[in-house]
């Protein structure tokens, strides 16, 4: 595995919250902002990837959710998707780099089209990861999904992390077991915070059907999905694309529910690809004519 030098997280107040992140890439390049998933770090975003993407000439923002990793926790209180994209809205602003081309996977891209849908103007384009504009197109496995189960040491929380993640892949593309145990000793020593995820879950099922929202989204989206994953159907990334106006569709034959070691460079290189079609000047007037 290449090994890419990570770097130290920052702190910033955003949607009057505080929210954890980490830039790769240089400062001068276009902005591109990743959104994790259900419960998830953001060091689950691998730096192969955000490496692949800085190559490109991207300023890469990865940053842990609300409730997640080391951003603020929010015990005894409920919240929506809606809440999320604000959040990230608030986090673009605040970083200055709006609008910001945005990658979301599964959760996350839920949250990326509710950020495009509540605050056009803060997204220059999408692409959106193993997601669905609703919850009709999830599997039978879904219900059953609930992360890790607590563990005392180090060592068992890592192999019941790695056993836990693993089932998101496929056959095609089986998980990468040296990479799920180095990011689960990651989660374990920043802070894994079930009671988050719970959380989460709940924001995921009182989520709104997005379909109709979705025809006001006025910049290159780019919709990639797994051919075998396990938890949301292909049906969910056809629905998502067909909804979105322009939106470029493709299912990857036998990819699960994860972003695959060996096809990081080739999705990196389709979400850099997406985000070329992104015209600036267009776009704000797309947004000033449509109110």
């Amino acid at each position: 595995m290449e090994e890419v030098t990570t770097p130290s997280p920052r702190y910033v107040r955003a949607n009057g919250i505080e929210l954890a992140y980490e830039a790769f890439g240089s400062q001068d390049g276009e902005a591109m902002l990743l959104v994790a998933g259900l419960g998830a770090q953001m060091v689950t975003w691998q730096p192969t990837f955000c490496a692949a993407l800085a190559r490109r000439g991207f300023h890469v923002v990865r940053y842990d959710s609300r409730d997640v990793g080391l951003s603020q926790k929010f015990p005894g209180s409920a919240y929506t998707t809606a809440d999320m994209a604000d959040d990230a809205a608030g986090l673009i602003a605040r970083l200055g780099i709006s609008p910001a081309h945005v990658v979301g996977q599964s959760l996350g891209g839920m949250v990326a089209q509710e950020l495009a849908i509540r605050h056009p103007l803060r997204v220059r384009s999408l692409a959106l990861f193993s997601s669905t504009p609703d919850l009709s197109h999830f599997t039978e496995l879904a219900a059953s999904v609930g992360g890790p189960l607590p563990a005392a040491e180090r060592e068992e929380f890592i192999s019941r992390y790695s056993e836990s993640e693993a089932m998101f892949a496929s056959p095609d593309y089986p998980a990468d077991q040296e990479w799920l145990r180095k990011v689960g000793g990651l989660v374990y020593d920043r802070g894994w915070y079930p009671e988050g995820r719970d959380r989460h879950i709940h924001a995921l099922l009182t989520a709104p059907a997005l379909t109709a929202s979705l025809g006001s989204v006025g910049v290159p989206a780019l919709v990639v999905h797994g051919g075998s994953d396990p938890l949301i159907r292909p049906s969910g990334g056809e629905a998502l694309a067909g909804a979105i106006p322009g939106a470029e569709l493709r299912i990857v034959p036998g990819m699960g529910h994860t972003l695959p070691t060996p096809l990081l460079d080739e999705l990196a290189g389709a979400a850099a690809a997406n985000a070329r079609r992104a015209q600036l000047p267009s776009i704000h007037v797309l947004h000033q004519a449509s109110g």
